[in-house]
């Protein structure tokens, strides 16, 4: 689970809805399973620095869960059968690759892999290795 750290200028916004609506809300991803004694230093942190900028600081901080968001990409085969490579990497636990599919199973498989936190780098046509 991806938290992402939230904050604004209470002195600029009365809340965070007008925040929104500004695009003023600023935020940062911790993308590891912290422990809430972590995140809270996180969050002490990022007041720490505010206090620095500016003694007479006013911002609102909130922790709110990341969901990963399913986007839609158009994969263009000359066959639905034909084979397309989806290059990813996932940012919880390091881990990076590929995943070669058939085009129509493309979005199914675009879709599982942004659900589990991966991000995607590619999708393009198979490379063959074989040198055939």
């Amino acid at each position: 689970m991806t938290k992402k750290v939230e904050f604004y200028n209470m002195d600029h916004y009365p809340s965070w809805e007008s925040a929104a609506e500004s695009n003023a809300i600023y935020s940062t991803n911790i993308n590891q399973d912290y422990e809430d004694e972590a995140v809270a230093d996180v969050l002490l942190a990022i007041h720490a620095a505010c206090k620095m900028m500016d003694g007479n600081y006013q911002i609102d901080t909130r922790v709110v869960v990341a969901e990963p968001i399913n986007f839609q990409l158009y994969v263009w085969a000359e066959d639905m059968n034909d084979i397309v490579r989806i290059v990813w990497a996932n940012p919880l636990n390091g881990e990076s690759g590929f995943t070669q599919i058939e085009a129509f199973k493309a979005q199914t498989e675009i879709n599982f892999l942004t659900g589990k936190g991966c991000r995607i780098h590619s999708v393009g046509p198979a490379i063959d290795n074989t040198g055939e």
